[in-house]
C-alpha cells in the first residue's frame, strides 16, 4: 500500500481544522473568526499547529521530564529508571525530530515566495 504524502497531508489538515472547530463549538465570535480562516492555506495551518506542540512540549521533554525523573530516581528500582530514561530520551528525539520537521516547514514555505 503506497502513502501519498499530499493524501497524509489533507487528512492531517482536515484533522486539525475538526479539532479547532470543535474547540470552538459555542463561542460564536471566535466561531466567526474561524470561518474566515478556513481559507487560511494548508501549509500555514501546518507550519503553525507544528511550532504550537513543540512551544509546549519542548519545556516538558528538555526541562520538566528529566527533572522529575533525576528526583525520581532515589525510590526507583535500576530496571524502572532505565526504562523511565529510555522513554524520556525518546520523547526528545520525537521532539527534536518535530523541531526539524517545523524547520523545515518554513524554510520551505519562505522559498516559494
Amino acid at each position: 500500500m503506497k502513502v501519498d504524502l499530499r493524501d497524509a497531508q489533507e487528512l492531517l489538515v482536515k484533522a486539525i481544522r475538526r479539532r479547532e472547530e470543535a474547540s470552538v463549538a459555542n463561542d460564536f465570535e471566535r466561531l466567526e473568526k474561524l470561518r474566515a480562516l478556513e481559507e487560511t492555506p494548508d501549509d500555514y495551518l501546518l507550519k503553525k499547529t507544528a511550532w504550537s506542540l513543540l512551544f509546549f512540549s519542548a519545556p516538558i521533554a528538555f526541562l520538566i521530564l528529566p527533572l522529575v525523573i533525576g528526583l525520581a530516581d532515589k525510590y526507583l528500582s535500576a530496571q524502572a529508571s532505565q526504562i523511565l530514561w529510555f522513554s524520556a530520551k525518546s520523547f526528545m528525539a520525537v521532539v527534536l525530530l518535530g523541531f526539524l520537521v517545523s524547520i523545515y516547514l518554513t524554510f520551505k514555505e519562505k522559498s516559494s515566495y
